[in-house]
């Protein structure tokens, strides 16, 4: 009988203390700090934009063991400005709160669409920015022209989809983009309608040329690793075309009409 009153107390401590610890006002977020990661080339937050985003971030008065969901504050934060994107957020309890952000820096332009997009090809402007990678020659087709700043694009189709994908691979693959020129074989009249080729002038005299099949869901980033792992390594930075395609699922580059294969 004395074990069971035991046991009972025990549970509705355990009730109250949770309770206690999810209603209660101990970790109901009361500091919010924003740490800006804005590269040097751009334009640090101003202190007008920081405190925005304490305001509109949506976390005041929540509990920061349930409220921090990052695609909610992040859309939070990108319905105020567009132009700043989370990237990550850090709970120091018991009720502070670390909002790791950046503007979003233009990387590519495209005068086609005349749009100027960053690394996750999310619209930064529509008017001129200098020193972005022209990328007018991917013939990039949007499925629509009404994209706004702070909107990221989606491809009219299925190869224009996995151009954007790859965009987005080849900006985050490198450390800087200067001096690159990209662009994309037509797939109509060079290689068919079930692949994408991406060429790469990485710098004068090099050009990384890579050949996939999407519909065998063939993985560009490993191929782009493959290729530039034959130049630097392999090569030792050897100028050349080094051209990479998969065949029978196994990643090959040519270059001189020398074969590598990765075989592992």
């Amino acid at each position: 009988m004395k074990n069971r009153v035991l046991l009972t107390m025990l549970i509705v401590f355990i009730v109250l203390s949770f309770v206690w610890i999810t209603c209660g006002t101990i970790f109901v977020v009361r500091e919010i700090e924003v740490e800006d990661l804005t590269v040097e080339a751009a334009e640090p937050l101003t202190n007008e934009e920081i405190n925005e985003i304490v305001n509109e971030c949506g976390l005041k008065g929540k509990n920061v063991l349930f409220n921090l969901d990052k695609d909610k504050i992040a859309e939070e934060i990108k319905a105020h400005n567009p132009m700043i994107k989370l990237q990550s957020i850090i709970a120091k309890f018991p009720n502070r709160v670390i909002l790791k952000v950046a503007r979003r820096m233009p990387i590519y332009c495209d005068q086609k669409n005349k749009m100027y997009f960053d690394a996750e090809m999310c619209v930064v402007s529509d008017k001129p920015v200098p020193g972005c990678i022209d990328i007018t020659g991917v013939e990039l087709e949007l499925v629509h022209n009404n994209f706004v700043v702070g909107d990221v694009v989606k491809g009219k189709n299925i190869q224009d989809q996995q151009k954007i994908e790859q965009l987005k691979i080849i900006a985050s693959y490198f450390p800087s983009l200067a001096g690159f020129e990209i662009s994309y074989k037509n797939e109509d009249k060079d290689i068919g309608a079930e692949r994408v080729r991406a060429v790469l002038s990485i710098k004068s005299g090099v050009t990384f040329e890579i050949e996939i099949n999407f519909k065998n869901k063939e993985n560009f980033f490993y191929a782009l690793q493959y290729t530039d792992q034959i130049y630097k390594q392999e090569l030792n930075q050897a100028s050349g075309d080094y051209f990479t395609s998969y065949k029978n699922g196994i990643v090959q580059t040519v270059v001189g009409g020398e074969i590598y294969k990765d075989e592992k």
